[in-house]
């Protein structure tokens, strides 16, 4: 990934008033809610009748919150592990930016190996799957590079990054009828099924880590 740049002036970290638990919640409610809206995607169990409501089902359109609160509940994940660390988060929304700091935050505690890097590396993967606008083999990058440092993409129509869904992508994704079923929804419900599973696993591993440091 080259030289890394971990922080601007302008974004400082902040001793949180609250507790890492508390933190923990808004995360897992974000990925638990994106989990929730691809079920709903498959199943179609409260879709209204007529064909305003149903359009946004069969356009898959509904795809754009769904990965926004995949999206931002990578940035409260990589945020509470943070908080587990040192109580302090960057106030930031740039992922890229926050998995770097914290990356650079295990590294200075000597704790990386107490961690598992392969865990953290897998981690840092997904988040910059995402940050990155890489998933679903790239479909939506027209440039070399898309960063999304303010994790408004999937959020506004205009957005910081000056980069526009291409609505027709959503559209054009084979759909099984029967069961609900594309490669690109399959992608998005294995990242979440993973990502909720590394996100526990780092989460008690800093836990006990620090823990030890107490003592």
């Amino acid at each position: 990934m080259g030289k890394i740049k971990f922080m601007s002036r302008k974004k400082i970290k902040k001793v949180t008033k609250l507790s890492k638990y508390e933190w923990m919640i808004y995360a897992k409610s974000y990925l638990k809610m994106a989990e929730v809206g691809l079920e709903e995607l498959r199943c179609k169990k409260y879709v209204k009748k007529g064909l305003d409501h149903m359009f946004f089902y069969k356009q898959k359109w509904l795809l754009i919150p769904i990965i926004w609160n995949l999206k931002h509940a990578l940035e409260l994940a990589v945020k509470t592990l943070g908080i587990g660390i040192d109580k302090q988060y960057l106030q930031s929304h740039d992922s890229g930016k926050l998995a770097k700091n914290l990356l650079q935050t295990i590294k200075k505690l000597n704790i990386i190996n107490d961690l598992k890097p392969k865990t953290i590396q897998r981690f840092a993967e997904i988040i910059f799957k995402y940050y990155r606008c890489e998933f679903w083999d790239k479909k939506f990058i027209k440039t070399d590079t898309v960063l999304d440092i303010q994790n408004d993409i999937f959020r506004y129509p205009e957005n910081t990054a000056s980069f526009q869904i291409n609505l027709q992508i959503l559209q054009d994704i084979p759909f099984n009828e029967e069961n609900g079923y594309s490669h690109e929804t399959e992608e998005l419900s294995q990242d979440i099924k993973e990502l909720g599973n590394l996100f526990g696993a780092l989460n008690n591993r800093i836990r006990n880590v620090m823990l030890k440091k107490i003592k």
